[in-house]
């Protein structure tokens, strides 16, 4: 069975490495897209925090996010099971799972490359 894991809304703080490379991440046949919706997105966020809020559905509780999405070009990057928070990747704990464990999720989540399982 693979398990497809969708991100979540909410983030953890960035991390301490280098940024994004999108042609570093799985199917890598999509880093050029990644690329510009990341441009997209960051521009969207820079102009008008207002629109951007509107654009992507978030909720006054959320208006962060904006702030966060500015500075992906140059935050440092983590795997998705770090960054992600939420329900499903709180339960999923990928972190605290044993060698054994984290080498099955690899093989069975779909984020096992970006997301941390490996």
């Amino acid at each position: 069975m693979l398990v497809l894991l969708p991100p979540s809304e909410g983030k953890a703080s960035s991390g301490r490495g280098a940024p994004l490379k999108p042609e570093s991440l799985s199917l890598p046949g999509l880093a050029e897209a990644r690329a510009a919706v990341l441009d997209e997105l960051v521009e969207l966020c820079v102009a008008d925090e207002e629109k951007a809020r509107e654009v992507l559905g978030l909720s006054e509780g959320l208006r962060g996010e904006v702030a966060k999405n500015v500075e992906l070009r140059t935050a440092g990057a983590r795997p998705a099971g770090e960054i992600y928070t939420g329900v499903l990747y709180d339960a999923l704990g990928l972190a605290t799972l044993d060698e054994a464990a984290r080498k099955r999720a690899g093989t069975r989540c779909w984020c096992s490359r970006d997301c941390g399982a490996r």
